[in-house]
């Protein structure tokens, strides 16, 4: 019995959620310090999932990660957080990748005929760069990454990467920012 692309893709992604969850069976109990403890972590997470998985009108983050970054560590937030932006941004992905019939927007949206040439092009390096750095023109890229029907694994990876230096960047920027403000 062979599957089918689909399915293939389908069973990817729930490996990755099941596997998301089960990091945290992983993580030494001393990482989670902090005023809540575990729960802050999980709440970092389920933001960045569900500020991702908002198609063109993402939620803002990162003021929350660089004031979680005072009281979590930032390395191990960004991780977190990053797992769960890449997991929120499979909805854009899988909208581009069953979607891609409906839209029939070839060569009338300049940025997504130019985000799609770039991921033709250089597809990790694009993505890992493009989920790097804070900007609206991601969903784009994750609708794009769908059309082209990019295996779904080789579109997660670079963009979990890139969003775990985002967010651990910006984590560990709101407590420099902090600590340099009171002396520290």
């Amino acid at each position: 019995m062979k599957l089918s692309r689909e399915a293939i893709d389908l069973i990817i992604a729930i490996l990755i959620s099941l596997a998301s969850f089960a990091i945290f069976l992983f993580i030494p109990s001393n990482w989670f310090a902090g005023p809540l403890g575990i729960i802050g972590y999980l709440a970092g997470f389920f933001l960045a999932l569900v500020s991702s998985a908002t198609i063109l009108l993402p939620g803002t983050i990162l003021p929350t990660i660089a004031a979680m970054g005072l009281y979590y560590n930032p390395a191990v937030l960004g991780l977190l957080c990053g797992l769960g932006s890449a997991l929120g941004e499979l909805t854009g992905y899988y909208l581009g990748y069953y979607g891609r019939s409906t839209f029939h927007i070839n060569g009338s949206i300049p940025e997504f005929e130019r985000q799609k040439k770039w991921l033709q092009e250089f597809e990790f390096v694009f993505l890992f760069i493009v989920a790097c750095i804070p900007n609206p023109f991601f969903d784009i890229a994750g609708i794009a990454a769908g059309t082209l029907k990019i295996p779904v694994w080789r579109f997660f990876l670079p963009v979990f990467i890139g969003k775990a230096i985002k967010y651990g960047l910006t984590a560990y920027l709101g407590l420099s920012i902090w600590n340099w403000a009171i002396g520290a």
